[in-house]
């Protein structure tokens, strides 16, 4: 290359006033352009490399490559365009570098443009003038900051007023700036398609109908239907234009295109370049690294960016890392000579994995070709899906085949355990041991009670508190031939009476204590403590295995009730055979034997327990059982984890990171032989995988996801340290003999990283519902994507997407449906309970997440007297005697009327874009500040926890909004603040602030208080 001649080229294609010949001062944030002394120059640096080894001279040319673009400008004193050319045996590179504040890549392009006309060997032209590269004339540039009407401001301060909604899904959460490189996926539109789609839209312009394509395309990907791309095309004259278009109501692709070719009319006629946008409404020009307006741009070219060639050499582009991108993604399309248009995608890669950018990619085409075949179709039923991909998402991604277990009954591997390791302990809790020759022999003796009640094939009640015979009543409803119905003592009264009721059970079993609590009902209630000690055996010692019936098992095994959202719950069945396939390959992935000491903390009520009880017991290992009171102190559970030596910590989430923050805080850790972590019924808290790493290294986590209807879990993720900077960690990848789907509305498979509806088949589908042939049959469908024709799949109504990996990511809930404290609740119900109080005249009730990001079952209600609204107490008096406690409203926020969109449906966006109430809530008690130092302290740590402000003395913990988990986290707080040792059951028993102060000064005689 001449050197010489490209300096003269790229200064005759520059005019005097051009903005890349100027220089930039800063005055108050704002870059102002003024002329420098002199005449201006553009810098060329020549570096020759021909001289250095092949394998040295790629290395250096990339190292310059990189160093480049990250070098800045001195714009006080240097023009805001350099050049650096570099000379390479047989070739040269060339490398153009300006500032944002004077060019965007189409003023580079167009420069060159001028300078291939401008080098001697083309000989010069004059530099003003339109181009052929939509380059624009020069002086009125997009990116020129001085160029704009206050009118075209006005105008897009009305139409930016609120943001757009839509937020693309992304593999890795979004930084507060995209700081990393960029990538680039290739993309082309076949020229039979551009020309269908000019058929079918003769009198639009085809930009627009590509920026409709595209707005179609993140629609798809989840982007929400308010969807806004800032398009340069040459209509635009290169500049730049924030598109916003409404998608609401599944359109078809004619009518996005209407709806885009009226947005396309209302940016262009407030037309603001930019970077006069960008200063007036998101910061100076200089210092915008990114789209404040949207995060996805399109950029359509009539003529390729760079000249063909430069000086008679030919020119091509060379690829390079995209620093600093400025969007998540990027569409870049030319025209080709054939008629396609060919480009590429750029990705940021702080969000995309290649694969997820690629699909992205190779998308577009096809929906474009989809929509100009039938542009009547609703863009969510248009084809994006390939035979490969389609291949893909139902059979590779589910080909997790393993051998299944033996076809035999749970109980009957149990025991076969518990002759191999009869002196082994089989349940430990609250200082006493049953080893598995006893837990064998006592669960006979309670079968044979239980079978004199004929209970073979129905359902047995089991209303006990954590103890060593609720495993006990676990096992012996098995071995009688019967399934188990948890009933949680802790339940209203009303609640019991009704699964009693529903359930048909012949009979209860229940500790003395518990069955004080059951209602009136005309089962027989075995008490567990007083089972016979002596069954007729032939030899005395433990009871003969032939005397009990043979199991089958394709019978039930337990029956669990959920919330139900007709406000009436429902009973989910499952069977032996479903739960064994489940919990063997869990006892698999998790390594469990006869070494496995399991922390089982969950309710019988919680289908987690069923985990606990049946995956420890098949593996022959020792189930350490949390009394409740155990269950309320992380320290007490954490102690017991300890003095215990268990191996295995199973729970909530919430549960777990309670025990991980107190061994953090006291520097007690986590048990030595802690080998195995799972969590389940709630999302798996990105933010425990590092301490936990930091506390047991040794230990793996596994994210355990999935439904009550099909066999407690589908999924067994093995959490990753990656997982940690997900935004949510995964589901991952079924368990083998399970299959998941991610179907759309009409029931077809989903493209991978498209948000659909999760459907789970396999082995581990339960039959249905308790007595509820109706919704049975709404939720157990045929599976259509296996050969089996008896084969179902369960409606899951969550919503999820498949990862680029085919690991399954949850992204919320399709129905009413939540899960608070690891139960699974119908917001129905709650709705339907709170509906029933007298002062109630209209409710919905909904999670919201509060100023500490705490999610909180929240009520709306309007009263039936605005002049006399019920107190929150005697609220939650009402719900407590209807509903258990965890399915209570911790927040109630009373409205004039429940707002409905323009449909008539419940506007769910307007009530969670109400302010919640920080204050004290409307108690019935009057209000007593604090008188002393202690009760000031006590009143400050439960504003902290329950983010209620004015709490007075006399106000009950539960009426604020208080239930177990927060008075756990409320106590701990208060013993690390005051120093004393106390716990949530001193709160259940001095529920006040008073009283709480009065218990402390109770608990430290010798301490002088404020």
């Amino acid at each position: 290359m001449d050197v010489a001649a490209l300096r003269t080229a790229l200064r005759a294609a520059l005019d005097p006033d051009d903005p890349l010949l100027a220089g930039y001062a800063d005055q108050g944030g704002r870059a102002v352009r003024h002329r420098p002394d002199g005449e201006p120059q553009v810098p060329v640096v020549v570096t020759d490399l021909t001289h250095l080894p092949d394998g040295e001279r790629d290395t250096a040319v990339g190292e310059i490559l990189t160093e480049e673009p990250s070098t800045g400008f001195a714009l006080t004193h240097e023009t805001p365009l350099r050049c650096r050319v570099l000379l390479l045996p047989g070739r040269t590179v060339l490398v153009l570098v300006a500032h944002r504040v004077a060019a965007d890549e189409q003023t580079l392009g167009a420069l060159l443009h001028r300078a291939a006309r401008c080098h001697p060997v083309t000989g010069p032209v004059a530099p003003a003038g339109p181009t052929g590269a939509g380059g624009g004339a020069a002086g009125a540039r997009p990116t020129d900051p001085q160029v704009g009407t206050d009118d075209g401001l006005d105008a897009w301060r009305e139409l930016l007023a609120v943001p757009p909604s839509a937020t693309l899904p992304t593999d890795w959460p979004r930084p507060v700036v995209l700081a990393g490189t960029g990538g680039t996926a290739t993309v082309t539109v076949p020229a039979d398609t551009r020309q269908r789609l000019r058929d079918r839209f003769p009198e639009v312009d085809e930009a627009t109908v590509l920026i409709a394509g595209l707005h179609a395309l993140l629609a798809r990907h989840g982007a929400g239907t308010d969807v806004a791309v800032t398009a340069t095309t040459p209509a635009t004259g290169g500049g730049e234009l924030v598109v916003r278009t409404d998608l609401a109501g599944d359109p078809d692709f004619a009518a996005v295109v209407a709806r885009t070719r009226a947005a396309v009319t209302v940016a262009t006629g407030a037309a603001v370049p930019f970077a006069r946008l960008a200063e007036e409404l998101g910061g100076t020009a200089a210092s915008v690294r990114h789209d404040p307006f949207a995060r996805v741009a399109l950029t359509i070219r009539d003529a390729p960016l760079l000249p063909p060639d430069l000086g008679g050499l030919p020119l091509s582009p060379l690829p390079l890392p995209r620093l600093g991108v400025r969007y998540e993604l990027r569409l870049v399309l030319e025209a080709a000579a054939d008629g396609e248009l060919t480009g590429r995608l750029e990705y940021a890669r702080d969000l995309f994995d290649p694969p997820t950018a690629d699909r992205i990619a190779a998308r577009f085409p096809l929906l474009l070709a989809a929509a100009a075949a039938t542009p009547d179709t609703p863009v969510s039923r248009l084809g994006l899906v390939t035979p490969a991909e389609r291949a893909l998402v139902l059979d590779t991604w589910n080909d997790v085949h393993a051998p299944r277990p033996e076809d035999r009954c749970l109980h009957e591997l149990i025991l076969d355990r518990a002759r191999a390791f009869p002196g082994a302990p089989a349940v430990v809790c609250a200082g006493r041991t049953l080893s598995y020759r006893e837990l064998d022999e006592r669960s006979a003796r309670l079968a044979a009670v239980l079978r004199g009640h004929a209970v073979a094939g129905r359902l047995v009640a089991l209303c006990v508190e954590k103890s060593v015979e609720m495993v006990v009543g676990v096992l012996a409803v098995l071995r009688a031939g019967a399934a188990w119905v948890p009933m949680d003592p802790a339940y209203p009264v009303a609640r019991l009476g009704f699964m009693l009721a529903d359930a048909q059970a012949p009979v209860v079993l229940a500790d003395s204590a518990s069955a004080d609590r059951l209602p009136r009902h005309d089962a027989t209630v075995v008490l567990l403590d007083d089972v016979p000690d002596a069954v007729a055996s032939r030899n005395g010692a433990h009871p003969d295995r032939g005397e009990e019936p043979a199991g089958d098992p394709g019978s039930l095994c337990y029956v669990i009730y959920t919330s139900g959202s007709t406000g009436t719950p429902k009973g989910a069945a499952n069977t032996h055979r479903g739960v064994l396939n489940t919990m063997a390959a869990l006892v698999s992935r998790c390594r469990m034997d006869n070494r496995t000491r399991l922390l089982q903390c969950s309710s019988l009520s919680f289908d987690m327990s069923a985990f606990d009880i049946l995956s420890t017991l098949l593996a022959g290992g020792c189930l350490v059982v949390p009394t409740r009171a155990d269950l309320t102190d992380p320290q007490r559970l954490l102690d017991l984890a300890h003095d215990a030596r268990i191996t295995v910590w199973s729970s909530t989430p919430a549960l777990f990171r309670g025990a991980v923050d107190v061994a953090l805080d006291t520097g007690a850790g986590l048990p030595e032989g802690l080998r195995t972590v799972v969590l389940g019924g709630d999302r798996f808290p990105g933010g425990v995988i590092g301490p936990l790493r930091s506390l047991a290294p040794q230990a793996r986590a596994f994210n355990v996801a999935g439904m009550t209807e099909v066999s407690f879990t589908t999924t067994g993720h093995p959490v990753t340290g990656a997982d940690a900077r997900r935004a949510s960690v995964p589901w991952g990848r079924p368990l083998p003999n399970q299959r998941m789907y991610v179907l759309d509305d009409e029931g077809d498979p989903v493209p991978v990283g498209v948000p659909g509806e999760l459907y789970i088949g396999g082995a581990g589908v339960g039959p249905g519902y308790w007595r509820r042939p109706e919704l049975t049959a709404q939720r157990f469908l045929p599976d259509p994507f296996v050969a089996d024709p008896d084969a179902r799949m369960y409606r899951t109504g969550d919503l999820v997407r498949h990862l680029s990996d085919g690991q399954i990511e949850f992204l919320g809930r399709l129905d009413h449906q939540v899960k608070v404290r690891g139960y699974r609740i119908e917001l129905g119900e709650v709705e339907t309970a709170l509906a029933g109080h007298p002062q109630v005249r209209d409710c919905v009730v909904d999670l919201r997440a509060g100023a500490d990001e705490q999610s909180r079952l929240t009520a709306y209600l309007v009263p039936a007297d605005p002049e006399q609204p019920a107190t929150v107490e005697s609220l939650r008096e009402f719900l407590g005697r209807r509903l258990p406690e965890h399915m209570v409203p911790a927040v109630f926020v009373a409205v004039p009327r429940i707002p409905v969109t323009p449909g008539g449906k419940i506007d769910r966006t307007a009530l969670a874009d109400l302010p919640l109430p920080a204050g004290r809530p409307e108690l019935g008690s009057a209000y007593t500040p604090p008188r002393d130092g202690l009760e000031r302290s006590v009143v400050a740590e439960w504003e902290r926890v329950l983010g209620v402000s004015g709490i007075g003395v006399d106000d009950e913990f539960t009426a604020l909004g208080g239930h177990s988990l927060l008075a756990t986290a409320a106590m701990t707080m208060i013993s690390d603040v005051l120093g004393v040792p106390v716990s949530a059951r001193d709160l259940y028993e001095a529920s006040t602030p008073a009283r709480l102060a009065r218990r402390i000064r109770a608990l430290t005689p010798d301490r002088v208080w404020d």
